[in-house]
């Protein structure tokens, strides 16, 4: 890209508790994924994960607060879901239950308009739930998710476009009916409602929504750019669009253009192999317990010029990464 990428951070003097706690967080399931395989690695990241907790933990603060131009886009609603988020995770990587005790201090089981990026407040109750063994506690977040998909069925009041994609807003449409499946996903797996309650309507139904960004709508159009025989070729992304240098430098010129993005990614119009994810029981898991995790990611083998463009070149391949991907995925194109 020509155009300029200012670099921002946060400090002592200026927190961002949401944005540290929410890299904690990778860095701790990061160490559950490989500590079997490189413990090297796995060590240096659950150390940089506690060192970035105690930074988010003891210097609270909202971080687009102090980056404005963060602000102007993506200004945080709050941090308590990313602390509470964190806490979990190190509690699983390390079993040191001071983690747990400051994770529940935060949670919130007020309503929640949304799972997105901002708001995670479900994801955060469904971690809690899978890893207390206090019944009292255990109810309490547990009861939180069914009134929170509940809102998100056929019968709630979000509503349902005519083609059946749940519809909460105009900005990102699609994100809020993914991450709303991805938390009934989890919110199965861990016990807190069953196959029933998604088949009877009172939680969305997760394989429909999938289904409709990945081409089964009206329109015929998957919506992830690469996947299927039609998809769009002119996405809002400022890396699709630019031509690399020495092509002048990027504009609402390029932008507004009819024709396809400079970069277009193309892939396999289904998986070419299935890989069974490990059994999982409702039982409380051990905090230490390593995720089991499946999911296929996309891999760049190739770059081929085609047409004027430079076309990538994906394959489906597996790989076992944090327990977040693994339910979309296995639950998805596993199971169906």
């Amino acid at each position: 890209m020509t155009s300029e990428r200012p670099v921002y951070y946060n400090g002592v003097n200026t927190p961002g508790s949401d944005v540290a706690a929410e890299t904690a967080s990778a860095l701790a399931i990061g160490y559950l994924v490989f500590k079997d395989r490189d413990t090297t690695y796995a060590n240096q990241l659950l150390n940089t994960a506690k060192n970035i907790y105690d930074f988010a933990y003891n210097y609270r603060g909202l971080y687009s607060n102090y980056i404005p131009d963060a602000a102007r886009t993506y200004g945080s609603g709050g941090y308590e879901d990313e602390l509470t988020q964190a806490g979990v995770w190190l509690y699983r990587a390390t079993g040191i239950h001071s983690y747990l005790t400051q994770a529940e201090s935060f949670t919130r089981n007020d309503w929640a308009w949304s799972y997105s990026w901002d708001l995670k407040e479900v994801a955060a109750n469904i971690l809690l739930y899978d890893v207390t063994t206090e019944s009292n506690k255990k109810a309490t977040y547990g009861n939180h998710v069914p009134n929170f998909l509940r809102r998100w069925s056929p019968t709630g009041n979000v509503p349902f476009t005519p083609g059946g994609l749940v519809y909460r807003d105009q900005w990102g449409s699609l994100r809020y009916a993914a991450n709303t499946a991805f938390a009934a996903l989890l919110a199965q797996d861990v016990g807190i409602i069953s196959q029933g309650d998604i088949d009877s309507r009172t939680a969305l139904d997760p394989a429909a929504q999938l289904h409709y960004i990945l081409g089964n709508n009206p329109a015929g159009l998957s919506y992830v750019v690469g996947f299927g025989r039609n998809y769009p070729k002119r996405p809002h992304h400022k890396s699709s669009f630019c031509a690399p240098a020495p092509a002048p430098q990027c504009t609402f010129t390029q932008f507004n253009s009819l024709a396809p993005h400079y970069y277009l990614l193309s892939a396999p119009t289904a998986p070419t192999s299935t890989t069974k994810a490990a059994s999982t029981t409702s039982a409380p898991r051990s905090p230490a317990t390593t995720t089991r995790a499946y999911s296929r990611r996309w891999q760049v083998l190739s770059t081929e010029k085609s047409s004027g463009h430079r076309r990538c070149n994906l394959e489906m391949t597996e790989h076992s990464p944090s327990l977040l991907y693994r339910f979309f995925i296995h639950k998805m194109f596993l199971s169906n």
